[in-house]
């Protein structure tokens, strides 16, 4: 693989060319490919000293992005780590809201999202599920979500019908708009840790946990 930048004094291009020649390798057309992306450099940082550095070298030029956190530092099955994915701000018009869907609960195992409440959803049309079988880590992307309508998310183990939690989602006056949902915490926190919450995360980075539904007691 060659590349090339027409912006040095020697582009590369010349050398390419000589070692065609010198295979005797005759050529009748020649495409190419620019690229305008830049390494994007993130470094951890723990007490003042570098614990970790990312570089991401695949982000197009003037796309937004989002950066998940996740995990637990040296943990051999959820190590930390950092989650890139593409940001949308506004849903794809203004009567729906799209809502992208992150997994960062380290104890938990892959979970079903189900969505209910207004008509049938028509992302799915049958279970209407949001996410299914999503692993730690793992992100659904955006789903253009009917807006004006009030939605229970209930948040189950993998094939299980049972919620493990159910949220409340009130997407009145949302039209337009776009957020990711976040699962963190801990299903079963120690003294210090964070309890499970499902958390709305919107464009200007702003957060606000969706209310948990309870069930009255009999």
């Amino acid at each position: 693989i060659y590349n090339y930048n027409i912006n040095h004094d020697k582009t590369g291009i010349t050398r390419l060319l000589n070692d065609l020649s010198n295979e005797n390798i005759v050529l009748k057309d020649i495409k190419t490919n620019q690229s305008s992306l830049e390494d994007i450099f993130v470094d951890i940082v723990e007490d003042g000293s570098p614990y970790r550095r990312y570089i991401y070298n695949t982000l197009q030029d003037g796309g937004k992005y989002s950066i998940m956190a996740a995990g637990i530092r040296d943990d051999a099955t959820h190590d930390f780590d950092l989650y890139a994915s593409v940001l949308h701000t506004t849903a794809e018009s203004m009567d729906k809201f799209a809502l992208k869907v992150i997994h960062a609960v380290t104890d938990a195992p892959a979970i079903d999202i189900r969505i209910s409440g207004g008509t049938a959803p028509p992302w799915d049309g049958s279970a209407g599920l949001l996410a299914d079988s999503l692993p730690f880590g793992g992100i659904v992307n955006y789903a253009q979500i009917p807006a004006g309508v009030v939605y229970t998310l209930d948040i189950m183990a993998h094939g299980s019908t049972t919620p493990i939690v159910s949220y409340t989602a009130d997407l009145t006056g949302a039209g337009g708009g776009a957020g990711i949902a976040y699962a963190s915490g801990f299903l079963s926190p120690s003294a210090t840790d964070s309890a499970f919450a499902l958390s709305l995360v919107l464009p200007d980075g702003s957060t606000a946990k969706f209310p948990e539904v309870v069930t009255a007691s009999t």
